[in-house]
């Protein structure tokens, strides 16, 4: 829930910011576009958390363990809400402050995952009908441990270079965009990874290719570090050439990912409505991996896309596969129908990708002079997607109050 408050937060923000830019409001405009309001309340508010929230379901259920500490769950979110509000405040001291909690949720976070695969042993594992399931969540466990990892270094380092006008540590500050890598990169992608090797064979009653799914693993799990590593010697020629190297490395990775889940779609015979965000996010990471990889091949043509790369990766990716999943597990108004649900979950796709294609098309606008049609664009894209959580979260939450104030059968 307040994963879902923050993303409709995000996107009512870029609403009121493409609004300002329309009426030329540039004091407005640049309140909103400072690194905690574009990447921060996305990237820790919108979808870290909701991965966390995630992750409480379903580590517990796939390692075969009882959840350690319901309490502990909820302090660690709740620490973890209180530091994204503290970034939103725009203040240096407010910032430091609320980095601090962050990697303090974090490491709560860590500590709740080690307590929870101690405890007691659950009687049944959900293999499901097909015992290569179990296969995919061995693959599964080394991508969210090292999403975890990940976590934890980019939270770091996110503290180290803060605050912004004055940092802890400078050196850190002048990597700050390694550390973001390694938190996008690192964290949200190979979560996203571990937890789909779990969920989308069994949300599409389909095995997946094996094969595939190692080499996944395998190229995923150094690619991060590797490319953030060589992000500070960009400047020398003969350390780029590494940086290419291990770029292309990580892109193979994420598109190979990108047809492992498309692959799985494309077979199934149950093909719920929610499983096509999850096709589709695949489509928009390839997207987002075409982008990457021009930045890398030509920067003076290419960098000015970069603000349409991030949404790309952040909601087309990302968010894409948290609907995905979060549309299966909690069907939108499941009391109403399954007819209503699986139609509410059809407006949702089909405004999720309008939207977004809108927001997308505004940059374009933009960068190839049509500013104000890229304003009118951008108006029209964030509207879109603010129905679209408005819906979203409406029908969540109505799934989640059904589950809890459920009455007894008589």
């Amino acid at each position: 829930m307040a994963s879902l408050a923050f993303l409709a937060l995000w996107i009512a923000s870029s609403l009121v910011r493409a609004l300002a830019l329309l009426a030329g409001d540039a004091g407005l405009t640049a309140s909103l576009s400072g690194t905690d309001w574009e990447l921060y309340l996305p990237s820790l508010g919108f979808i870290g958390l909701m991965i966390m929230g995630m992750a409480q379901q379903f580590i517990p259920l796939y390692s075969g363990r009882e959840m350690w500490s319901g309490r502990g769950a909820l302090l660690q979110i709740a620490v973890s809400v209180a530091g994204v509000v503290l970034l939103l405040m725009d203040q240096p001291l407010l910032e430091l402050v609320g980095l601090a909690l962050w990697l303090l949720g974090t490491l709560l976070f860590l500590l709740w995952i080690l307590m929870t695969i101690r405890s007691k042993k659950l009687p049944v594992r959900p293999q499901g009908k097909h015992p290569e399931f179990r296969s995919m969540d061995v693959l599964g466990i080394p991508m969210t441990s090292a999403a975890v990892l990940y976590l934890i270094a980019a939270s770091v380092g996110f503290l180290l270079a803060s605050p912004s006008d004055a940092p802890l540590v400078p050196l850190v500050a002048d990597q700050w965009f390694s550390f973001f890598h390694l938190y996008t990169l690192g964290f949200i992608v190979l979560m996203v990874f571990g937890v789909g090797f779990h969920l989308f064979p069994r949300f599409t009653d389909t095995v997946p290719n094996l094969r595939a799914a190692k080499a996944v693993t395998a190229m995923a799990l150094p690619g991060p570090a590797l490319v953030a590593l060589t992000m500070p010697f960009l400047g020398s020629p003969s350390l780029e050439f590494v940086f290419g190297i291990f770029a292309v490395f990580e892109a193979v990775a994420v598109v190979l990912f990108a047809v492992v889940v498309l692959d799985l779609w494309n077979r199934s015979a149950h093909r719920r409505p929610a499983s096509a965000f999850n096709a589709v996010a695949g489509l928009w990471l390839i997207l987002g991996v075409a982008f990457a990889s021009l930045f890398g091949i030509a920067p003076q043509l290419s960098l000015e896309w970069v603000p349409a790369h991030g949404w790309i990766n952040l909601l087309g990716f990302a968010g894409f596969e948290i609907l995905g999943v979060t549309h299966e597990v909690l069907p939108p108004f499941t009391s109403m129908g399954l007819k209503v649900s699986r139609g509410v979950t059809r407006v949702d796709f089909a405004l999720a990708n309008i939207g977004l294609g809108a927001v997308v098309l505004s940059y374009a606008a933009t960068i190839f002079g049509v500013p104000f049609a890229g304003d009118v664009l951008a108006v029209a894209g964030f509207s879109v997607l603010l129905v679209l959580v408005t819906l979203y979260a409406a029908g969540t939450v109505y799934a989640l109050f059904g589950i809890v104030h459920r009455r007894p059968r008589t």
